[in-house]
């Protein structure tokens, strides 16, 4: 049996109401410079490197008492895999310490910008927290870079789609 995503009756929802809502949507013709080609698909993954929170599960002898962790004691910290894509090609990967800052992406983000037309690209991105804040605005406005949030259901992710289809690869 393939692996699939778990949908949620939530999910199911807000995908309905996004197909009703774009059916006689032309996608060729988005709304910014006119080609769904000229969009830049960004996501990140963040991975703790101390275990999952609360250590949810672990194997013990059913004989003994069960272990209790309350602390994390190892600290291992988080890393922060960065990726994108567009139909003129991949950026690179990028892997960051952990917190999505602006200079991380920007290292990865303008360097597959120059040398290609700017003001037609537009950089899709959910509206997470990260995205949306203050330093982050003000970063792709002062780089004169269009964002739009093409897709509502946020649920559904470049890793996730990967995750489902096992073809996680690094992208390069």
């Amino acid at each position: 049996m393939q692996k699939a995503l778990h949908l949620t009756e939530f999910h199911k929802q807000a995908r309905s109401e996004f197909a009703r809502k774009n059916m006689g949507t032309q996608w060729d013709k988005v709304g910014f410079s006119g080609n769904i080609d000229d969009v830049i698909f960004t996501d990140e993954k963040k991975f703790n490197l101390d275990g999952p929170v609360g250590y949810l599960d672990y194997r013990r002898d059913m004989h003994k008492a069960p272990l209790t962790f309350s602390y994390r004691n190892s600290g291992g910290g988080s890393l922060m895999k960065w990726v994108g894509f567009c139909s003129s090609g991949k950026l690179h990967f990028r892997l960051t310490d952990g917190y999505p800052r602006v200079p991380s992406c920007a290292a990865v983000l303008l360097p597959f910008l120059r040398g290609r037309r700017l003001p037609t690209h537009v950089l899709q991105q959910e509206n997470a927290a990260v995205h949306v804040a203050r330093s982050t605005n003000d970063w792709l406005q002062q780089n004169h870079i269009q964002t739009k949030n093409l897709f509502e259901n946020e649920e559904l992710t470049i890793f996730d789609y990967e995750e489902s289809n096992e073809t996680i690869s690094v992208q390069q």
